[in-house]
């Protein structure tokens, strides 16, 4: 098991001895397990899914209080992330807490039902990205824990801080709940490249199954080395996600500009959360001609009153993000700028990792960057005239996790949506994020394959694209 004082240097790189020994108290933990008896088994399974339920509970709890105390788990997780203490506590701890509702809920039936575990499919290696570590790790580690696997996470160097503060919370329920020691580490390091521990991770014969959550591109260079390794390997990975939005309706309270001014927000709110709705936010949005010139001014304008800064202060909206992924937000920006795209606000880049939030129109629909995840709050705004122009549009990315389609008639909507080339269909409104999470990623493109193994013991069938009305 990995030790905290790991973590008191984040310059240090496991080795291949890290790995022989963090594999050989994995082999010497599960083999305890699987002598156990059923019902002991079952206690230890359940009784530290809610332990570690628990904890997030009690950190959401302390709230603002922990924020002064550097060694909470909330003052950790801030500033190991970046992501905004605000966001964090009204957003992100509460979506991992009902995420592990449902997590205990179908552990706890199937056991009920089935009266016994289910064969192990392995070890795992969990590859993480740098942004959202809690809700990444709350995905993955509890259900392979409960399935009887044996689990090494190797976070983003960028998030390394944060994800051992998840760490701590998951290894105390362990402990109280009387799990071997061994079944759960953590090791730093590069994640690709000859040598590395990435490398070391994917090739290593022990770990029979390779989980990747983070960037596309890494993932397909990452996948053949697992696969003539011979091992099953998982990725969830980037998003370009559509949102197409119509000229609204007049509405029962609303006059039509309040309705568009209202779901302009909720894209903006959404786009906004870099650290929390990740790959799943809107970022291309293709807008009905009729409202093009107004719905620039109203984005504009909520993304303008964004406060970047410190994420510790309760009145921050965005935190910082990597310094690569600066450098490649500069990057990508300069390319747009050169192929049509015209600068509506933002642009400008903090020495301290902060990006103002970025808009730009008219990106010609042939760019590289309809297909790749763009960096911060960057969107990109286009106007279309008919339906099926706005589907074309939409289709053009090799990357396909969610699509948002916002239509004043419902039913219409729906049609439109189920033409989009994504694993997730979200119409007219802002999904609940647990739910969106808890829906195991379908293979869509460049985004994920399927499945990912999240739900897929305990929900057969789930796997599918989901409309969330």
């Amino acid at each position: 098991m990995a030790s905290s004082h790991v973590f008191e240097n984040l310059k240090s790189e496991s080795d291949v001895m890290d790995v022989v020994r963090a594999v050989q108290a994995m082999n010497a933990a599960n083999n305890t397990i699987a002598k156990m008896e059923f019902e002991a088994r079952k206690a230890m399974v359940l009784g530290t899914l809610v332990r570690f339920q628990e904890a997030l509970r009690a950190a959401h709890l302390r709230g603002h209080e922990a924020l002064a105390d550097e060694h909470s788990f909330l003052s950790q997780f801030v500033q190991g992330s970046g992501a905004p203490a605000k966001r964090v506590l009204e957003e992100t701890v509460p979506t991992a807490i009902r995420l592990m509702d449902k997590i205990h809920h179908h552990v706890s039936q199937d056991l009920e039902q089935n009266g016994a575990f289910f064969p192990a499919s392995g070890p795992a290696a969990i590859f993480l990205g740098w942004s959202d570590p809690l809700i990444s790790f709350v995905r993955k580690v509890p259900l392979l824990f409960a399935t009887g696997n044996g689990v090494c996470v190797k976070p983003s160097r960028s998030s390394a801080r944060a994800l051992w503060a998840v760490s701590e919370l998951w290894l105390k329920a362990l402990e109280d709940s009387g799990t071997p020691a061994g079944v759960f580490s953590v090791l730093l390091g590069s994640g690709a490249g000859q040598e590395t521990i990435g490398e070391l991770l994917l090739k290593h014969p022990s770990f029979k199954n390779i989980h990747w959550i983070g960037r596309s591109e890494s993932a397909l260079l990452a996948r053949p080395i697992a696969l003539e390794a011979g091992k099953r390997f998982y990725f969830f990975g980037s998003g370009r996600n559509p949102a197409i939005l119509f000229a609204p309706a007049q509405g029962a309270d609303l006059s039509s500009d309040q309705v568009l001014e209202s779901t302009l927000r909720e894209i903006v709110g959404l786009a906004k959360d870099p650290h929390g709705w990740g790959p799943y936010r809107p970022s291309r949005l293709f807008i009905q001609e009729s409202v093009y010139k107004k719905s620039l001014e109203i984005l504009q304008a909520e993304l303008e009153v964004s406060r970047l800064g410190d994420p510790r202060d309760m009145e921050t909206d965005l935190g910082p993000i990597p310094k690569s992924s600066v450098e490649r937000f500069q990057s990508q920006l300069k390319l747009a700028l050169s192929e049509t795209g015209k600068l509506v606000t933002g642009g400008d880049v903090r020495g301290d990792g902060l990006v103002r939030p970025t808009l730009v129109r008219d990106l010609t629909n042939c760019s590289t960057l309809q297909g790749e995840e763009l960096e911060g709050v960057f969107l990109t705004a286009a106007s279309f005239k008919y339906q099926h122009e706005a589907v074309k549009y939409a289709n053009t990315s090799p990357l396909g996790l969610a699509g948002f389609v916002f239509h004043p008639d419902l039913e219409k909507a729906k049609a439109l949506a189920s033409r989009l080339e994504v694993s997730r269909l979200i119409v007219t409104g802002k999904p609940d994020r647990a739910e969106l999470m808890a829906l195991a990623a379908s293979a869509v493109k460049n985004s994920a394959s399927a499945p990912d193994g999240l739900l897929e013991t305990y929900e057969q069938g789930r796997f599918r694209p989901s409309i969330l009305a």
